[in-house]
């Protein structure tokens, strides 16, 4: 059973990677800095606002904080893909990603390892103007900004359970991609050749973080739980190259391409740190589900150095505070033999998720500080049956509403993601009485 869910969902998300391509959406806040920063969170912390650094749940993978890995005695596989529709104005565009996909394999009873793809940022946009001929004031031309690409992270890490209540983790990640940025002029006196102007950036860097992870039963069925992550200041590898190409307006083939530059540079990358706090409901001590969390986090990054490619940007600190909260009927039904029947409610066996976020900065665009704000919700729905709680494999869903930029220029969007988390003890050497 567990093996043709796992199926299913590597089918459905390869679906999704398959429309990656063909879609059209776009975002001009996407021209500024490395592009739209992607949530690292899978779907159950996305639909909690992004809050999660101290959560720990015995049946789901937390990426964001390696430490709690050591908590899960299962093995435990996580796939999620999102798709988000952008507003601005009376125009709306849709893209789809394949955000992440991670993988938990505890190692022994203290050490857990954590392995996984996840997508730091995306580039894509495609803006059209008309706009003054330099040194011809009264003739125009038409200008086509577009753009595409972004950072994908490679990652694998730690974490070591050094207490009962305390363990610490490390993240290594290789992160790479390549970003391209063209800007064509049509001109529109009479000239039957186009400009094209190129820039290819393929960026690379390896990201160390490290974390902690606390927690401590201030009674029998309530708990409070501290987390923490801080990425060193790594620097930011890329090559750069920038092309001029002319072409007849009726060609399907430049008839000039000149390499202009080509150049090997680095940039310093941003320290990263993040807190956050979980406060846990159980029904008693011995209990694995939690009935009730509620989690909020903190986030401080300094991009003032990051990046060279922003357009029309400058970066600066980025700032954040996110809040979530998670409810789990099943907790109070589990271990009750009365109650038993109830395990058979779609309604008892569903997790129910809100949250909420904010951020500010990481750039300026013209004298403002960019910011992004939202809500969101979800549900956790089980998949097969719950069988003794040795494993609860679940499809996760949510939805983001949120708005995003500056006074000048804002855009809505809505986010759905789709996550499958899969947990079992495989590769587990079963006990012999």
């Amino acid at each position: 059973m567990k093996i043709r869910v796992l199926i299913i969902a590597i089918a459905i998300c390869n679906v999704v990677w398959g429309q990656v391509v063909d879609t059209k959406g776009s975002s001009a806040l996407s021209m500024v800095g490395l592009g739209d920063i992607s949530s690292r969170s899978l779907t159950r912390i996305n639909s909690m606002g992004g809050a999660g650094i101290a959560s720990n749940d015995y049946y789901y993978i937390n990426n964001l904080n390696v430490a709690t890995s050591p908590y899960h005695q299962m093995v435990n596989f996580d796939i999620g893909a999102s798709n988000t529709t952008r507003m601005t104005g009376n125009q709306a565009t849709s893209r789809t990603n394949l955000d992440n996909i991670n993988f938990l394999f505890p190692l022994n009873k203290k050490l857990a390892t954590v392995a996984g793809y996840n997508q730091l940022t995306n580039v894509r946009y495609n803006i059209v103007t008309t706009e003054t001929v330099i040194g011809r004031p009264d003739e125009s031309a038409i200008v086509n900004y577009f753009g595409s690409g972004g950072l994908t992270a490679a990652s694998v890490g730690f974490g070591y359970m050094a207490h009962r209540y305390f363990s610490i983790g490390y993240k290594g990640s290789y992160v790479f991609g390549l970003i391209e940025d063209q800007t064509l002029v049509i001109p529109s006196f009479g000239q039957t050749f186009s400009e094209v102007q190129k820039t290819e950036t393929f960026q690379r860097f390896l990201d160390h973080e490290i974390s902690v992870f606390y927690k401590n039963p201030i009674t029998r069925t309530n708990v409070v739980a501290l987390g923490a992550t801080y990425s060193f200041n790594n620097r930011l590898e890329y090559n750069r190259n920038r092309i001029d190409e002319a072409w007849f307006n009726s060609s399907s083939q430049p008839v000039r391409k000149d390499t202009i530059s080509t150049a090997e540079l680095n940039r310093q990358l941003p320290r990263n740190f993040r807190v956050g706090v979980s406060y846990i409901k159980k029904r008693d001590s011995a209990a694995i589900i939690n009935l009730w969390n509620v989690n909020l986090d903190l986030e401080f990054s300094d991009y003032s150095n990051t990046t060279d490619r922003a357009l029309d940007g400058d970066p600066t600190q980025l700032l954040g505070v996110r809040a979530g909260f998670e409810y789990s009927p099943l907790a109070k039904f589990i271990g009750n033999a009365s109650s038993m029947s109830k395990l058979k409610s779609f309604f008892v066996l569903s997790q129910y998720r809100i949250g909420a976020y904010f951020t500010r900065g990481p750039y300026e665009i013209q004298g403002e500080t960019y910011s992004d704000m939202g809500v969101s919700m979800g549900l956790g729905l089980p998949l097969g049956k719950v069988e003794g709680l040795k494993q609860f494999s679940s499809i996760n869903i949510g939805l983001t509403y949120g708005q995003r930029g500056v006074a000048i220029f804002n855009e809505n969007y809505f986010r759905l993601n789709i996550g499958f988390a899969i947990n079992n003890n495989w590769f587990v050497r079963p006990k012999i009485n």
